[in-house]
């Protein structure tokens, strides 16, 4: 009985998280672009050379671009 409740008590929790999470942000109103971050371990490899590429292809117009 005491396992249920707890478990219940966490879900409970961690939806409630997740509602109010996304309830913060208001970028989607000003019409700003929104950044979007990939980490990717190596640029010398080939694979994922593409990987980049591909990536920078689909985001071009839906996303603000730039390298840090």
């Amino acid at each position: 009985m005491k396992r249920s409740w707890k478990a219940a008590l966490l879900a409970s929790a961690a939806v409630g998280a997740l509602v109010l999470g996304g309830c913060g942000s208001d970028q989607g109103a000003s019409g700003d672009k929104p950044q979007v971050g990939v980490a990717i371990y190596k640029f010398d490899d080939t694979f994922m050379s593409g990987v980049r590429a591909e990536i920078d292809k689909a985001a071009k117009d839906k996303s603000k671009s730039g390298y840090r």
